[in-house]
This record gives structure tokens, C-alpha cells and sequence, in this order.
């Protein structure tokens, strides 16, 4: 009898192994960062915080220097980054790298009408459908 129980618990036990390593073999293949493929990453930025912004896009400029494709969207005060130039954040030029190095900006649409505004170069009018697809498509998404 005792025979039984340890054949029983060692198949119980491989059991629970293969579903442990199952787990982690699908979280390496469903995660960019582990596999080393390319991320897709979203920054959402609501702040007029010029210290913030110019970090925003900071992190932006880096991932692009990594291989990562980026998104940024502006919204509520974000669309007013474009101003935020002080000596020492330079955000319209931290805007500028993004886009020359492949990554996009948009801008909500509405926000920018609110502040009687068309969008610019670097602040092209988006939609909330644009901002729906960025988080949709994105690997990971933050905010600032």
C-alpha cells in the first residue's frame, strides 16, 4: 500500500512540475523582454511638468535606441508639452529625437481644441480611437 501513495505522490508532484515550467515557458514566449523582440511601447504623458515631460520622452528616446517601437500620446495638459521648454528640460527637443528616430506622437484632439489649438508637427491631432489602439497594441504602457 505504502508503494501506491509514493507513485501517486511522485506523479502529483511531476504533475505540478510540468504545469510550473509549462507556465514560465509561455510567459517567456508571450513577453518581448524576455524573448529580446522588439517591444512596443506606449507613453500616455498628462503633465505640464516640464521635468516630467522631457523624462517622458527620455525614456521614449531610449527604447528607441534599444530597437523598440514607440508611441507616445498627449493628453489633457500633455498636449501643451511642446511649450515646455526651460534651460534645463528641453522637451520640444526631446520631442523632436523621438520622431527622428522612428518613434510617433499624437495628441488628443480634443484636448487640443479645448485650448483653441490644431495640432502641430509635433503634436499631430489624434482621436481616442488612436489612443484605445495604442494601448491595445502595445507590450507595455506607462504613464507620466
Amino acid at each position: 500500500m505504502n508503494n501506491k501513495r509514493l507513485i501517486v505522490f511522485i506523479a502529483a508532484a511531476l504533475l505540478v512540475l510540468f504545469s510550473v515550467t509549462s507556465n514560465a515557458e509561455e510567459a517567456m514566449h508571450n513577453d518581448p523582454s524576455i524573448r529580446g523582440d522588439v517591444m512596443k511601447l506606449g507613453i500616455i504623458i498628462y503633465t505640464t511638468d516640464a521635468e516630467t515631460a522631457w523624462n517622458a520622452f527620455r525614456v521614449g528616446n531610449f527604447a528607441l535606441q534599444q530597437g523598440d517601437d514607440v508611441k507616445v500620446f498627449l493628453l489633457a495638459k500633455g498636449v501643451e508639452c511642446e511649450k515646455l521648454n526651460e534651460d534645463q528640460f528641453k522637451v520640444a527637443e526631446q520631442m523632436q529625437a523621438l520622431i527622428e528616430n522612428g518613434g510617433k506622437i499624437f495628441g488628443c484632439g480634443k484636448c487640443l481644441k479645448l485650448r483653441h489649438s490644431k495640432g502641430t508637427k509635433l503634436c499631430p491631432l489624434s482621436t481616442m480611437k488612436d489612443l484605445y489602439k495604442i494601448v491595445k497594441d502595445s507590450d507595455r504602457v506607462i504613464t507620466f
